[in-house]
């Protein structure tokens, strides 16, 4: 060190640049250990997005992106770990880390499940870890599942749903990918575009001098564009139309004055005077026609006659319009064998929501009537309440 120093004194007397050259390299001896940095941000392709994803359930998930996601707490529980397996994220450390949101209340999350852990495993790459969330939903339900599946992946059991808000993870199985680094670079990734994801992650490097900072909510409440809501995964019985465009409006007489069809949220339902699970819907859909009346149009379509319909509706109350049609030509449109169904159509004329009325929420219409107007809405972080049952 002694004789680096006299050489570049020397130098200094040779040349004027010198100095600089001395205060740099004297900086660099000197430097105290690098702090926790984040990691560069990672732009996701379009092609890898699942599209099902809520935006602000994204938007959640998104802000952790370049940090280390929030502590397991301590005393979490774990299915399929002994006592060697690692319960924190830092002990995973080069590695990439695929965390997959999951519950065995649905036929979607179980698939979910599934999927992700028989694409790991066909990896066969150590370097490749996958961790899975059950949520808050039928949580008790894991346990048989487990055992009668025989699955390897560890498995963390969220209770309280408290590990599933810090990370963004709501009802619709979901995931983030982590890197070699600690640091979330990827999230709510359809299956095709996990497994890209992964291909990409692998071939980056692992520095081990470089620490990730921990994510940390900040007080500020960011805002987002309101989304449409998430597809129901129960569409009934006939085509998935939702995403696509609506059938052309078609009735062949009004039972009651026609109302105003076009250019605004609507609401259509399939139904018949025959059908008991169609008049138990009525009440529901008076409610919701009610709530909203002056923004959504409601219409009940039946197949049968004009006269019969009539009748009906002089004994009943429907407080929305009511058409028939007998050639059942929408409903022809998109292959509706079963009764009732109704469909959530924006102004654009895309369905947004297919499914039972019964089923049909005032949040998924305000949503839909959020998303049209292109409504900024704020980002809370995390949708589940610690204090309901959520079995």
């Amino acid at each position: 060190m002694i004789i680096s120093l006299l050489f570049l004194s020397i130098l200094c007397t040779l040349n004027p640049i010198a100095p600089q050259f001395i205060a740099s390299t004297a900086a660099s001896v000197s430097r105290a250990a690098p702090e926790p940095v984040t990691q560069t941000i990672t732009q996701t392709p379009d092609a890898w997005i699942d599209p099902r994803i809520d935006s602000i359930e994204r938007e959640t998930m998104s802000e952790m992106i370049s940090f280390s996601p929030p502590p397991i707490p301590s005393g979490a529980i774990w299915l399929n770990t002994d006592a060697d397996t690692p319960r924190g994220w830092e002990a995973f450390r080069g590695k990439v880390v695929v965390v997959q949101s999951w519950t065995n209340a649905t036929p979607a999350g179980r698939q979910a499940f599934s999927t992700v852990s028989k694409m790991i495993s066909r990896l066969k790459n150590n370097n490749v870890v996958l961790i899975t969330i059950h949520t808050p939903e039928k949580m008790s339900t894991a346990f048989t599942y487990a055992a009668k599946t025989k699955t390897t992946p560890p498995i963390l059991l969220d209770s309280t749903g408290s590990i599933c808000n810090s990370i963004g993870f709501y009802k619709h199985p979901t995931n983030i990918l982590i890197d070699k680094n600690g640091a979330v670079q990827f999230v709510g990734l359809r299956p095709t575009g996990v497994q890209k994801a992964i291909k990409e992650l692998v071939r980056r490097s692992y520095d081990p001098d470089k620490k990730t900072r921990v994510f940390n909510p900040t007080n500020n409440t960011p805002t987002v564009k309101s989304s449409y809501p998430t597809h129901a995964l129960n569409f009934g019985r006939a085509t998935n139309m939702q995403g696509k465009p609506a059938p052309s409006f078609f009735v062949q007489s009004w039972i009651t004055p026609n109302p105003q069809t076009k250019d605004e949220v609507r609401v259509l339902e399939f139904w018949a005077t025959w059908c008991p699970p169609c008049i138990k819907s009525i009440p529901h859909i008076n409610k919701l026609a009610n709530h909203f009346r002056g923004t959504v149009s409601f219409v009940g379509v039946s197949g049968e006659t004009k006269q019969k319909v009539s009748s009906f509706v002089k004994k009943t109350l429907m407080e929305y319009g009511v058409a028939v049609d007998q050639s059942k030509q929408m409903q022809t449109a998109i292959g509706c064998s079963a009764i009732p169904l109704a469909l959530v159509i924006s102004a654009d004329n895309t369905v947004r929501w297919q499914g039972n009325p019964s089923k049909l929420t005032e949040q998924i219409i305000q949503q839909v009537i959020d998303a049209d107007n292109g409504t900024l809405v704020p980002v809370k972080r995390g949708k589940w309440d610690s204090l309901s049952n959520n079995g």
